[in-house]
C-alpha cells in the first residue's frame, strides 16, 4: 500500500505522487507498504537535525523500516518548500515526485557513493518519471 499526506497545505496532487512511488515499485518488481508525507521547511529541518545530524531543511528523507512478508515497508519525507526554492514555482509537482522516486530508490538499496552508482540511479528516476504524467 502507498499512502500519501499533505502535512503543510502544499497543494499538491497527492494521487500524482503515489502515482510516482507505484511507477517505481512496480518497475521494480517490488511490493510493500510506503508513506510519503509532504512537510513545511521547518518540520524538514527538525526531522533532518533529529536524524543526520544537520540543521538545515532538505528536500527528501527516505528512512528504510525494514521487509515484512508482504515486502518492503519505508517512509519517504518531501519538502516541497524547498524543492520550489530550488527549482522554481513551475517546476515543484514533478521535481516532488522525482524526489519520490529517488527517496524509494534509496529505500529499495540503491545509492550514489560512486559515479557509476549517480548515473544508474539518475537513469532510473528519469525512466520512472517519464511513466506519470505530470
Amino acid at each position: 500500500m502507498i499512502e500519501a499526506v499533505d502535512l503543510c497545505g502544499a497543494g499538491i496532487d497527492l494521487e500524482k505522487v503515489k502515482g510516482t512511488a507505484r511507477a517505481v515499485m512496480g518497475g521494480e518488481k517490488k511490493e510493500g507498504d510506503i508513506s510519503i508525507a509532504l512537510v513545511s521547511k521547518k518540520r524538514m529541518k527538525q526531522i533532518n537535525y533529529q536524524y543526520r545530524g544537520k540543521d538545515e531543511a532538505t528536500d527528501v528523507l527516505s528512512f528504510s523500516l525494514g521487509n515484512t512478508e508482504e515486502g518492503i515497508m519505508g517512509q519517504i519525507i518531501v519538502c516541497p518548500e524547498v524543492i520550489k526554492e530550488r527549482e522554481g514555482e513551475q517546476e515543484v509537482l514533478r521535481e516532488v515526485g522525482r524526489r519520490v522516486a529517488h527517496g524509494l530508490l534509496h529505500i529499495l538499496g540503491y545509492n550514489h557513493n560512486s559515479e557509476g552508482a549517480r548515473q544508474k540511479m539518475e537513469k532510473k528516476e528519469a525512466d520512472y518519471l517519464r511513466k506519470v504524467t505530470f
